[in-house]
């Protein structure tokens, strides 16, 4: 039944998504206006599946002055932690990263362009955790409404063209695009090397529903794990039939790489 009512669920919001996607397109071509837009509309849906705990904002992690970040889309902060800002206002802030308990790069169409920036950006709140957080366990994640397709020739040279240190540490947890698919990161085990893993299905085309329902889920493993909370299934609610991961994964600098 869960199952069922879960899979209902997020394939509604999958095509109120879509439906969404090109209403602002019809007014304007203007690309930071339409950016805007859609950046709301990911927050707005992850506002509502967020406990008073957590708010979720945009702007810097700041450790100290040898530990800025870059700007990020959406910061998803933990209210609870003592003294999380250091300034705000409105949905801008700067904020300690021992804070965040998530951050999410918006993109309205993943290039190699915009694909090595979210990289680079979500790079940059690591470094800054690094100088300041003893442990960092904030989730990382990459959102496009649309993307290049997702082939392995073409994910290949985006891969080999990013400079960010080849360290699991620097990898988004989930690069996830509504319409083309999604990688997840893999830790390292006897089987397998770490890095980004495509997510596989029976049929030709994904079920849009089932990706944003394990994009959704893992928000809610991210901020469960800020809260200390630790269940054994925190992606019950998500939908995997059908799916499963790639041989094949793609590594910083090196591009695809086949398991032994």
């Amino acid at each position: 039944m869960t199952s069922k009512v879960s899979s209902t669920f997020f394939r509604s919001l999958a095509e109120e998504l879509l439906s969404k996607l090109g209403r602002v397109n019809s007014f304007t071509q203007h690309t930071t206006s339409i950016g805007n837009y859609h950046e709301e509309i990911v927050r707005s849906i992850i506002r509502s599946m967020l406990s008073e705990r957590y708010s979720v904002k945009t702007g810097f992690a700041y450790g100290s002055a040898e530990a800025v970040s870059r700007q990020g889309d959406i910061l998803i902060v933990d209210e609870m932690e003592p003294a999380p800002y250091f300034f705000k206002e409105g949905d801008f802030v700067v904020v300690h990263p021992s804070a965040i308990a998530c951050i999410i790069e918006v993109k309205t169409r993943l290039t190699k362009r915009s694909f090595i920036d979210a990289i680079e950006n979500i790079h940059s709140f690591m470094v800054a955790a690094e100088k300041s957080v003893p442990r960092y366990p904030a989730g990382t994640l990459i959102y496009a409404f649309d993307s290049v397709s997702f082939k392995p020739k073409t994910l290949d040279l985006w891969y080999k063209s990013i400079t960010v240190p080849d360290e699991q540490l620097y990898y988004p947890h989930l690069v996830y695009s509504l319409k083309q698919g999604m990688l997840q990161l893999k830790p390292k085990t006897e089987n397998r090397g770490y890095g980004h893993y495509f997510l596989m299905g029976e049929e030709v085309d994904l079920p849009k529903y089932r990706t944003l329902s394990i994009f959704l889920a893992t928000i809610r493993k991210m901020v469960e794990f800020k809260a200390g909370l630790r269940r054994r299934n925190p992606f019950e609610y998500a939908d995997f039939t059908g799916l499963g991961w790639s041989k094949e994964h793609l590594r910083y600098g090196k591009g695809l790489v086949l398991n032994d």
